[in-house]
């Protein structure tokens, strides 16, 4: 710890700094000196000198109450005493008047203690300041040249570790001369001609797997036969695919169906295909007021739409089945889309979609005679035929 300049000149009368440290002096004092100059309470060279009916004494060493006059004369004697500075120890050579004391300290003495700014808790004299606030100190800020980013000298190589901006080179020593940190990964990923990758075709059923990236090309040149072979067969085998499994759909619990009936509102299901067409299980509310439900299924957009064959052709079973085996009981409900039915099924423009559906008066009442409702809910199957 650092002491603090005052602490260097004066002597502590309690919790104050009292009168000049007399070891500062150049030569003793005789007796008359010392009567006239030397506080008889901190015994230390005055320090605001004031005479009491005790003898002198430094203005904080009077005591509250106590008659005591400011000795000028005093003050002025004590200033030109010849002192020597609190380093002279340490081959500091100044010497002067007391009152000179605090200048030289505060602007010249090349030994006076510093605290470092930084925080390391080391203390180094004025003449070394410079040193070890530019040099050793291992907290002091540190620029990284790649970011600018300053951090403590100490953590400057993890910081390297860290840096985006940092040179690094391929591990792969492909010929990119400087990659910066922050690009590595893509440069690996998608650049580097060393990067072993698989062939395009790899899921598909080419077995040329992990070859460096330069040879890719030259791969995809050679085996252009090879990958369209590969193509057809799975082509053939989604079209297989697509003719056999042109029927399939859903089953859907509709929780809470007695809110859904009191308030109303469209509700939707989830989504499934049935071979490329997309589609959808909707319910629509009318509210407490009509007591009328409507189920719907209702065809999406879907990813295959430009290869499939429009108008949609085929037939859509709507089944509303008791949950309960024993009371086994169902609504069926079963709608053909023909290519002459104004109703049927387009070629969806835009986002919008077509619906094909029932409606249920008396809803309530209906599904609650039919034991259809269990547990807040119905379930309700949607099944779907495609004509080919």
């Amino acid at each position: 710890m650092v002491a603090k300049m005052d602490d260097l000149i004066y002597l502590k009368n309690g919790p104050d700094y009292a009168g000049y440290n007399q070891s500062l002096l150049v030569c003793g004092l005789s007796d008359v000196e010392r009567n006239l100059l030397i506080c008889v309470v901190c015994d230390g060279i005055l320090r605001i000198a004031h005479l009491t009916d005790g003898g002198y004494k430094c203005g904080c060493c009077v005591v509250t109450g106590e008659d005591a006059k400011p000795a000028e004369a005093n003050r002025r004697a004590t200033q030109l005493l010849k002192v020597k500075c609190p380093f002279s120890e340490q081959d500091c050579a100044w010497f002067g008047n007391l009152g000179e004391l605090q200048e030289h300290l505060s602007a010249e003495c090349s030994h006076l203690p510093v605290e470092c700014p930084y925080g390391c808790n080391i203390s180094v004299s004025r003449s070394e300041y410079h040193l070890h606030t530019q040099y050793e100190c291992n907290l002091r800020p540190t620029k990284c040249p790649y970011c600018n980013q300053v951090v403590a000298c100490s953590v400057i190589n993890e910081h390297y570790t860290k840096c985006l901006q940092v040179p690094v080179s391929c591990p792969n020593s492909c010929s990119e001369a400087v990659i910066t940190q922050s690009k590595l990964i893509n440069h690996l990923d998608n650049e580097c001609p060393l990067s072993h990758i698989s062939c395009p075709y790899l899921k598909y059923g080419c077995t040329a797997d992990k070859m460096p990236r330069k040879d890719i090309q030259e791969h995809e040149r050679e085996c252009v036969q090879d990958h369209l072979r590969i193509i057809c067969r799975r082509l053939d085998k989604l079209d297989d695919a697509i003719k056999t499994n042109q029927s399939g759909g859903t089953l859907w619990r509709i929780e809470l169906i007695k809110e859904k009936l009191t308030t109303g509102g469209t509700f939707a299901g989830p989504q499934f295909y049935v071979g490329l067409c997309k589609f959808q299980c909707v319910i629509i509310s009318q509210g407490k007021q009509t007591n009328r439900i409507s189920f719907y299924v209702r065809m999406l957009r879907g990813d295959m739409d430009e290869s499939l064959v429009w108008p949609f052709k085929g037939k859509i079973t709507f089944t509303l089945l008791s949950k309960k085996p024993n009371e086994r009981k169902s609504l069926k409900y079963t709608f053909l889309s023909e290519i002459n039915n104004p109703n049927s099924f387009t070629h969806l423009a835009e986002d919008n979609a077509c619906c094909v559906g029932f409606t249920i008066n008396n809803a309530h009442q209906h599904l609650t005679s039919e034991k259809l409702i269990q547990e807040n809910s119905i379930l309700l199957r949607a099944f779907v035929e495609i004509f080919i």
